[in-house]
C-alpha cells in the first residue's frame, strides 16, 4: 500500500509539472491510463538506471521516451548514459555510429523540450570531444556554448575546449587571433569564478591551470612579447652579469616578437656587445703571447688565422706541436687547433680529436672538456630525428658530463660549467622517452651519430 501510495503522488506530481508542453517532439505525460502506463516505466527504468543495469532499463526507457519524451529532463539525461554504455560494448562500427548519433540527437532534442541551449551544448561538446576528438564540429559546439554561458561555463568544459582549440590552431583550421581569442576568454572566465564563485574556486584554479598546459605548446606561435616579457625578464633579474642567462633572454626575447627598442632587448645587446670585445681583446692577447713564446710555425699559424686561413692556420699549429717538447705548449696548440676547428671550420669531430690530444698535455686544465661540452651541445640537433628529438637529448646529457669533469678538475672553469650544466639541464631526456625504449635513470644509453659515446641516462619530466 505503501508503494503504491507514494507511485500515486509522484504520478500526480509529474503530471502537474509537465502538462505545458506541446510541442510535436516534445509530448509530456499524456492523461488516463497512457499517462500512468508511461510513468510507471519511468520509475521502473529510473531504478535499473541507478544500478547501471541499463540493458534491463533500456525497453522501459524507450517506452517513454516514444510516448513521453518530455515528462522529465531524466529521459534524456538517462538515454545518454544507456547509449554511452550500449556504444562502448558495441564491436562492429556502424553500430557505433549509430549509438552515437543518437546520443547527440537526445542532446538537441532536450534543448527543444527544455531549453537552456548554452549549458546543454557544453555537455554535448564535452560527449563530442570524448568520443570524436577536436572536429571542427566539436569544436564549434564549444564555442557556441561558451558565448552563450559566458561566465556561467562550467569548470570541467574548459580543458577540453582548450585542447580542441589548440588543436584546431595546429591543423590550420583556425588563425592565431581566433585561437588566442579563445585562450583568453577561457581564462578570463576562470579567473571570475575564482574569483566569485567561493563553492568551485579549487575547480576553476585547476581548469585554470589545464589551459595553460594546454595553450603551452602554440603559445609562441599565437601570443606577442607583452604576454611572455615578464616571465623571461625575470631570469635575467635574477642573474644579470651571467652570459650564458643574458644571451638566453635576448634570445627568447627576439622569437617572442620584442623590438631592438625594448629597454631591456637593447640593454642585454650593449652588454653582450661589450662582452664580445673584451673576449676578443683577451684572445687577441692570448695569440699574441704565444706569437711571441713559441715557435716559427707557431707565430705563421697565428698570421694565418688572423688571414682568415683557418685550414693553414691548423696546419701549422700541428706543426708547432711536432717542434716542441714542452707538454703544456704543445697542450695550447692542440688545444688552439681545436677551438679553430670548433668556432672557424665548424668541424666538430676534428675539435674533439684535438681537444682530447690536449687534454693528455694540460692534466689539470678544464678547458678542453669544456670545448668538447660546448661542441656537444652546438652539435646536438644533428643527432635528432625528423620525428623523435631523443638523440639530440642524449647528445645534451653527453656535454653536461664533460662541463661537469671540467669543474671537478679544474676551480678555474666550475664557474662558466655550472652556468652551463644549469642552462642545459632542461633538455635532458623526458621519462616518456626513457620509457617508450625500455630506459631509466641510472641506465646506460649510446648517443649514436657524430658522437658515439654512451651515458647515463638522467631524464626530466614532460611538460
Amino acid at each position: 500500500m505503501k508503494t503504491l501510495k507514494i507511485f500515486t503522488v509522484l504520478t500526480a506530481a509529474l503530471l502537474f509539472s509537465f502538462a505545458g508542453f506541446s510541442q510535436s517532439n516534445c509530448k509530456g505525460w499524456g492523461s488516463g491510463k497512457d499517462s500512468t502506463e508511461a510513468i510507471k516505466n519511468h520509475v521502473l527504468y529510473r531504478d535499473y538506471v541507478k544500478q547501471k543495469n541499463y540493458k534491463e532499463a533500456f525497453p522501459l526507457w524507450e517506452y517513454v521516451y516514444k510516448n513521453a519524451p518530455a515528462g522529465s529532463v531524466k529521459h534524456f539525461i538517462d538515454g545518454v548514459k544507456i547509449y554511452k554504455s550500449f556504444m562502448e560494448e558495441a564491436e562492429d562500427e556502424a553500430k557505433k555510429e549509430e549509438h552515437k548519433a543518437m546520443i547527440y540527437k537526445l542532446f538537441d532534442q532536450r534543448i527543444e523540450c527544455f531549453g537552456k541551449e548554452g549549458a546543454v551544448l557544453g555537455r554535448k561538446a564535452y560527449n563530442m570531444f570524448y568520443m570524436e576528438g577536436a572536429t571542427k564540429e566539436t569544436y564549434a559546439t564549444f564555442k557556441k556554448s561558451m558565448d552563450m554561458e559566458g561566465n556561467k561555463t562550467k569548470d570541467f568544459l574548459m580543458v577540453p575546449f582548450a585542447s580542441a582549440a589548440v588543436d584546431m590552431f595546429a591543423s590550420e583550421e583556425i588563425d592565431k587571433v581566433e585561437a588566442r581569442s579563445i585562450h583568453d576568454k577561457l581564462m578570463e572566465i576562470a579567473e571570475y569564478n575564482i574569483a566569485n564563485n567561493e563553492k568551485s574556486a579549487d575547480k576553476y584554479t585547476k581548469a585554470k591551470d589545464g589551459i595553460k598546459e594546454q595553450f603551452a605548446v602554440i603559445e609562441r606561435n599565437i601570443f606577442d612579447c607583452d604576454y611572455f616579457k615578464e616571465d623571461i625578464i625575470a631570469r635575467y633579474k635574477a642573474e644579470p652579469n651571467n652570459p650564458d642567462v643574458y644571451r638566453a633572454v635576448y634570445k627568447e626575447l627576439k622569437q617572442v616578437g620584442c623590438p631592438d627598442t625594448e629597454p631591456v632587448v637593447a640593454e642585454i645587446a650593449a652588454k653582450d656587445q661589450s662582452r664580445v670585445a673584451s673576449a676578443k681583446a683577451a684572445f687577441e692577447a692570448e695569440q699574441a703571447r704565444i706569437r711571441e713564446e713559441n715557435a716559427p710555425s707557431a707565430n705563421k699559424a697565428k698570421a694565418a688565422y688572423d688571414e682568415g686561413n683557418y685550414a693553414e692556420a691548423i696546419r701549422l699549429y700541428e706543426q708547432a706541436a711536432t717542434e716542441t717538447n714542452v707538454d703544456d705548449k704543445k697542450g695550447r696548440y692542440y688545444y688552439a687547433i681545436a677551438q679553430t676547428c670548433a668556432y672557424k671550420t665548424k668541424s666538430y669531430s676534428k675539435a674533439r680529436e684535438f681537444a682530447r690530444k690536449a687534454a693528455k698535455y694540460m692534466p689539470g686544465s678544464g678547458k678542453p672538456y669544456m670545448l668538447i661540452g660546448n661542441i656537444y651541445a652546438s652539435g646536438a640537433s644533428r643527432c635528432a630525428t625528423k620525428k623523435d628529438d631523443w638523440g639530440s637529448r642524449l647528445a645534451y646529457l653527453a656535454a653536461i658530463d664533460k662541463w661537469s669533469y671540467a669543474k671537478s678538475i679544474d676551480p678555474n672553469v666550475a664557474a662558466d660549467a655550472s652556468s652551463k650544466i644549469s642552462k642545459y639541464a632542461g633538455y635532458k631526456p623526458t621519462k616518456e622517452q626513457a620509457f617508450q625504449r625500455g630506459l631509466k635513470d641510472g641506465q646506460k644509453a649510446n648517443v649514436g651519430c657524430w658522437i658515439g659515446e654512451s651515458v647515463t641516462v638522467r631524464t626530466v619530466k614532460q611538460y
